[in-house]
């Protein structure tokens, strides 16, 4: 028996707290990308604690040891890979009533993976067992790629199988055209409660945040042009009162391109003592982290989002749609550039700090938009959740 099943079972037998507080409230069971070491993904767990913190939640999980310690205190787990929690899975799937599939682009094309439909037909097969015993099935925060043909047809099955779709952005309501969806801002939004934001003085040495990952299109091309952009921005910067601090919101030991292995291809051979490595990838220390920048540099989707409901401006670099989107949504076209544009990544800096207190204000008021919005997610609680 393998390790990570002995502390499945070990866990169900010894932590009886849990168990007992989850036989006294209502059940839901949250679907994503879980457990896996992404600090995008578990801002989606936390915001489903927040949003469901009077129900009972179960969660999938690829691994336990990868998951917030504040998460695994408060949730069931069950194995995400393979038939691991086999008659756990039984067992609560009978117990529970709401299925929800929490944040993130769900209705995707897993490019290089050997089946990258394997999730468009798991979804599928969830949700026609759930509709065969009549179990509720939400979409919150959710997204779709650029997906057509068959992978199009499954995705909309999908959709049509759901109670009701709250998704990040408008590209989504016209692929799947299903009626029963409602757009709002990312699920996010559900951890920031106010705006406290303290105005930044330039006059001061700049932080600057850097979030890169190695998973862009055509990778073995559009990786190392995105590395000699960022050098040619450390050595632009050099012996100025710039710091750079590369932030690893993915780290696995199951990968070899996690954001650790970006990190170090970022700085290998650099000259430059105006780059460092942020050494945690905790969602808590980057929460900490960001209100101390001045500015984010993002290409995955979540240093920007998080970014800006820190009050920090980003440029964001878009190598999916869903970038690119999230910044036209609130009005920030300008601060957005497509990864074939990355020639532009250099002047795009330097105006931000040249125009930084002008460009400061469209972020707060960015910002205060996007939490303003937040009551509308526990509407849709009250409302589906009873």
């Amino acid at each position: 028996m393998g390790e990570c099943s002995r502390k499945r079972i070990s866990n169900i037998k010894t932590d009886k707290r849990i168990i007992n507080d989850f036989m006294l409230k209502e059940k839901i069971l949250i679907l994503g990308s879980y457990g896996r070491g992404n600090a995008g993904d578990d801002a989606f767990l936390f915001s489903a604690l927040k949003l469901f913190n009077n129900y009972s939640l179960v969660i999938n999980s690829a691994n336990d040891d990868l998951l917030p310690k504040e998460i695994v205190d408060k949730v069931i787990t069950i194995s995400t890979d393979g038939a691991g929690d086999f008659f756990k899975k039984i067992i609560l799937f009978f117990q529970i009533r709401y299925v929800v599939y929490c944040g993130g682009d769900l209705f995707v094309e897993l490019h290089g993976e050997k089946f990258p439909r394997i999730s468009l037909w798991k979804m599928l097969i969830v949700n026609i067992i759930c509709k065969i015993f009549n179990k509720k099935v939400f979409y919150l925060g959710v997204g779709a790629g650029d997906i057509s043909g068959f992978s199009l047809f499954l995705a909309r099955i999908s959709a049509k199988l759901s109670d009701f779709i709250v998704t990040r952005d408008s590209h989504t309501i016209r692929l799947l055209k299903v009626k029963k969806m409602l757009e709002l801002p990312d699920l996010a939004i559900n951890l920031f409660e106010t705006n406290k934001t303290n105005k930044k003085n330039l006059k001061q040495t700049i932080y600057i945040g850097i979030s890169l990952l190695y998973f862009l299109p055509d990778p073995e091309i559009n990786f190392p042009l995105v590395v000699e952009e960022f050098q040619s921005l450390f050595a632009f910067f050099d012996n100025k009162d710039v710091k750079f601090i590369i932030i690893p919101f993915f780290i696995s030991k199951h990968t070899k391109h996690d954001d650790l292995w970006v990190s170090k291809k970022l700085i290998n051979n650099s000259k430059y003592k105006n780059v460092e490595v942020f050494n945690s990838n905790k969602l808590e220390d980057i929460l900490t982290l960001l209100p101390q920048l001045s500015l984010m540099i993002g290409t995955r989707l979540h240093a920007n989002i998080l970014a800006v409901l820190s009050g920090i401006p980003t440029l964001g670099i878009s190598y999916r749609p869903k970038v690119k989107s999230f910044f036209t949504q609130n009005k920030l076209d300008e601060f957005c550039i497509n990864i074939d544009e990355i020639e532009k990544l250099v002047p795009k800096i330097s105006m931000i700090i040249d125009s930084y207190p002008e460009i400061e204000e469209l972020f707060l008021s960015a910002q205060k938009d996007l939490i303003s919005q937040k009551v509308k997610y526990d509407s849709i609680v009250k409302k589906f959740f009873n």
